[in-house]
């Protein structure tokens, strides 16, 4: 079943995305340049992944290589002349390297005008399905896993939706404002998803022996998993269905909404 759509949500969010912080009013046909980098690393299944940015849209894909590969864009619009907008792309910190088995991704933008939409970074990375863990720390801005992922995937989210093809294993995410999708896979251990605003919809395994929370203040939540899953669901909020009437397994999943609709679906695997 497709989420309900809440106005005042998206009014909200749309409101501080375009308006997160006090920016010089720029007026006119605007311009955009770019400047780009690579970097590529050795991995091993006992690395993780740190990825702190302040604006940024993310996109991973999977490969067969042992390798990390970024590919950065750093993207800067305005009617200002060209040189000055070229000269403002030094205004983009960027850092990545290597500490002990940790690859760490850091940008961050240092000029005057921070709105999102005209000062970012594109990010896209090739790594390989399996990794030790993965940490996101993101502002602004949009994550898409597009390929299955395995391994651990912890962040803070400030106000970015994000979308993950299919994940294996445990997730641990608190964000202010933005959706959460998780299209496939198995989730597992103390998993956990928090917002303050924004729709969860989870299509996924669950673990037996996990223990689970999804929770938002304001939003839609809406889980499928197959039929023959042995775990009992607590909801709190106004519950639209609720497929799994056995509340006498060991394994708990707590569901909880403010304002929003609870949708716990069987599917047929």
């Amino acid at each position: 079943m497709k989420l309900y759509i809440i106005v005042f949500v998206l009014a909200v969010q749309t409101t501080l995305f375009s308006a997160c912080q006090v920016s010089k009013i720029e007026l006119g046909p605007k311009t955009e340049v770019k400047s780009y980098l690579e970097k590529e690393f050795e991995m091993e299944d006992s690395t993780s992944l740190n990825l702190s940015c302040d604006s940024s849209n993310i996109e991973v894909y999977v490969w067969d290589e042992k390798t990390i590969k970024f590919e950065v864009a750093k993207r800067v619009r305005g009617v200002w002349k060209r040189e000055e907008l070229e000269k403002d792309l030094d205004n983009f910190l960027v850092e990545i390297y290597e500490k002990e088995n940790e690859i760490i991704f850091k940008s961050e933008y240092r000029g005057k005008n921070k709105s999102p939409a005209d000062r970012n970074i594109d990010l896209t990375l090739y790594m390989p399905k399996k990794i030790e863990g993965i940490t996101l720390e993101i502002g602004t801005g949009n994550i898409k896993f597009h390929d299955n992922i395995r391994g651990k995937l912890n962040g803070e989210i400030g106000m970015a939706n994000m979308e993950v093809a299919g994940f294996y294993g445990e997730i641990g995410i608190e964000g202010n404002i933005g959706n959460i999708t998780i299209s496939s896979g198995r989730l597992e251990g103390e998993t956990y998803i928090k917002k303050n605003i924004g729709n969860i919809c989870i299509n996924a395994k669950f673990e037996e022996g996990g223990n689970y929370l999804f929770k938002t203040d304001i939003g839609n939540i809406e889980l499928a998993l197959p039929g023959d899953s042995k775990i009992s669901f607590e909801s709190i909020g106004e519950l639209e269905i609720n497929d799994f009437d056995d509340f006498s397994y060991d394994t708990k999943a707590h569901v909880e909404t403010s304002v929003g609709k609870i949708a716990i679906r069987k599917t047929g695997e």
